[in-house]
């Protein structure tokens, strides 16, 4: 056996220190890649929390301006309604007022028209269509009556209806009743357009 002196080294320790080292560094690799994945995950949330944040802010003035607008538009039907109510009232009005002064000159044409021995009882009018009902001295004068209306500028078709001879006061009258239209009156709007087209017509 050698004199030499045998050295013998233990590398188990060495190993274990190298293999804790690795160990704890890929653990400390895999600690920083979890907190750069939440940072990262936290950064994403915070992002669209953010997005959210700002569409729903966007929504809240879109739906505060859609119901100014839905406001706005109730008052304007509300005017329009007015409108369109006090328009349908000055129509009334004007017709009311035209019609008042139609009747003036109906009751001045039918007093003019009325021959000698005819008397009215009665005048009806519905619409354009009129009744009159009366006593006449005698059955020609009933026809001249009616000849009389014919040619009036507001009045056409006269129809008699009724007519029946009976006494009174010793005498024999006809009672008879006329079914007649109110003649259409044209407008001021429509005479002045019927003037100026005369006036073209003459100046052509």
């Amino acid at each position: 056996m050698s004199r030499a002196t045998q050295i013998q080294i233990n590398l188990l320790p060495w190993r274990e220190e190298l293999r804790r080292k690795r160990d704890v560094a890929l653990l400390r690799g895999g600690i920083a890649a979890l907190a750069l994945t939440g940072l990262a995950i936290f950064g994403a949330y915070q992002y669209i929390n953010g997005l959210q944040e700002n569409q729903q802010r966007r929504n809240a003035y879109l739906q505060a301006e859609i119901g100014k607008l839905e406001k706005q538009l109730k008052e304007i039907n509300e005017l329009k309604r007015k409108r369109d109510n006090l328009i349908a009232r000055m129509e009334v009005i004007q017709k009311l007022q035209n019609d008042r002064a139609e009747i003036v000159h109906m009751f001045d044409d039918l007093v003019q028209k009325l021959p000698p021995g005819v008397y009215l009882t009665e005048f009806e009018r519905k619409g354009p269509k009129l009744k009159v009902q009366g006593v006449a001295q005698s059955n020609s004068r009933v026809s001249s009556f009616m000849q009389a209306l014919d040619s009036s500028s507001w009045f056409e078709n006269p129809e008699l209806n009724v007519i029946n001879v009976t006494p009174a006061d010793g005498r024999r009258v006809s009672r008879f009743t006329l079914n007649l239209a109110h003649k259409a009156q044209e407008t001021e709007d429509e005479q002045a357009a019927g003037d100026d087209g005369n006036v073209r017509a003459s100046a052509q």
